[in-house]
């Protein structure tokens, strides 16, 4: 066993996936120590009211952004592994389709704000966050970076972007700028991010004359997508509406107050997001060439994912109620006891988001929105009931519960998926242990 297990790190470290995912895994890092130190100087800076203004401002662009994004990333990518000669097709007409539906939407959200709005804090953060739609056409060369193996790019540009703003954060608290000051700092992120992305793209002697649009490659994507555009919405639900509702139903303080531990669980949620990123590649070639290895691949992205959410959740609810009170102040109290909460649906979700990858490559994409969708209703109604009677805390019990049921049960529950559901209980319990002979019997479509 111990030789088996030294075996495998040597060969992971020597995998192209797993550079990626190191790359992956140190913007993550980068933005968690960093993103959580300054986010958490900036809360208690502003105090409960103007950040939760400020982090509604993003909650409701995070739920729009979807519709631009199209739930095309997953298909985007296997496009990009299977046929890289056609990179310059695909990209140019996810590119055309994106910046369509980027300019409406935020269009739309622009009057709304205007005419629905009352809050002239939280109508410029509307607005100012609501530029995350106009990002999303460009963010197809996040996709090909992904699909070979490039991450390292991706990752200087968005650290860099990052970087920059987080130390005029910093000069803005200092200063004791007031809630606008930070707002602004939102549009220069989104712009700086942009414009590296392109330069990294450009310098790496990839072009943009070869995108070019292509209506047949249009309406085959807008096929395969639509269930994943639904589910992609359906999740954003299950991650934001809490804060809407909050704001609307008890309060900008309240929704500041949960904000600041929805915002540290938001990194926590990248995790499994790069690890299924990285992995993807590997499982679309390993399907192709044989069965049994695909199954491993599959259970082995299960494992990793429940292995390392677990990590984060025992984490989170160990540290919080220590580290939230003396990071925030006493403002912020509460929060501690939200996070930890929050915390349990971090397995649930990991496994969710590993799960999609095996269900993308088998054409079972309206299963995935089934199962999204079950739990974004269900995080609906619960937070309706939940959050008159507890507030936060109602809303991060009702965000766990609605993982749990759309992530883990549902697969059960349908015969076909039973056997992943069963994998997925697998990995959920018994992460570290080595896996079984692969035995092929749910590659089949």
């Amino acid at each position: 066993m111990k030789f088996e297990t030294a075996g495998l790190l040597t060969r992971l470290r020597a995998a192209p996936a797993f550079r990626n995912f190191t790359w992956l895994a140190a913007d993550k890092l980068v933005r968690m120590v960093l993103g959580v130190a300054v986010g958490l100087w900036v809360a208690r800076h502003l105090g409960p009211a103007d950040f939760g203004a400020l982090s509604y401002g993003l909650a409701v662009a995070s739920l729009l952004v979807v519709v631009p994004g199209l739930g095309l990333d997953a298909i985007v990518r296997r496009e990009l592994v299977r046929a890289p000669v056609e990179a310059g097709r695909v990209l140019g007409t996810t590119f055309r389709l994106r910046l369509v539906l980027g300019v409406l939407t935020y269009a739309g959200m622009l009057a709304g704000a205007w005419l629905g709005e009352p809050d002239p804090n939280a109508r410029l953060a509307l607005a100012v966050a609501g530029l995350a739609l106009l990002q999303q056409p460009f963010l197809a060369i996040d996709l090909w970076f992904q699909s070979q193996l490039l991450s390292r790019h991706m990752v200087i540009a968005h650290n860099t972007s990052f970087g920059i703003c987080s130390v005029l954060r910093v000069m803005f608290i200092l200063r004791g700028a007031p809630v606008t000051w930070f707002i602004a700092v939102l549009a220069l992120e989104t712009t700086l991010t942009t414009t590296l992305l392109v330069a990294a793209y450009r310098r790496g002697r990839h072009g943009f004359a070869d995108w070019r649009w292509d209506p047949t490659l249009a309406r085959r994507l807008l096929r395969e997508s639509w269930p994943l555009v639904v589910a992609t919405a359906a999740s954003v639900v299950c991650i934001r509406i809490d804060q809407v509702i909050l704001r609307t139903v008890v309060g900008t303080t309240e929704t500041g107050v949960y904000s600041a531990a929805a915002r540290i669980m938001e990194i926590l949620h990248s995790l499994p997001l790069m690890l299924a990123a990285s992995l993807s590649p590997g499982l679309i070639a390993a399907r192709a060439r044989s069965a049994e290895d695909y199954e491993q691949r599959v259970r082995r992205l299960f494992q990793l994912a429940a292995g390392s959410a677990w990590g984060a959740a025992l984490g989170c609810a160990l540290l919080a109620p220590l580290v939230i009170p003396w990071v925030f102040g006493p403002a912020f109290a509460r929060t501690a006891g939200m996070l930890a909460v929050l915390a349990g649906s971090l397995p649930f979700i990991a496994l969710g988001i590993a799960r999609q990858e095996y269900l993308i490559n088998e054409g079972r994409q309206r299963f995935q929105l089934a199962t999204t969708l079950v739990g974004a209703v269900l995080n609906v109604l619960l937070n309706l009931w939940a959050i008159p009677r507890w507030g936060g805390l109602g809303a991060a019990g009702a965000t766990v519960v609605s993982h749990l049921a759309a992530n883990l049960l549902t697969p059960l529950a349908w015969p076909p998926t039973r056997g992943i559901g069963v994998w997925q209980l697998q990995a959920l319990a018994l992460f570290w242990r080595p896996l079984p002979a692969a035995r092929a019997t749910l590659a089949a479509p």
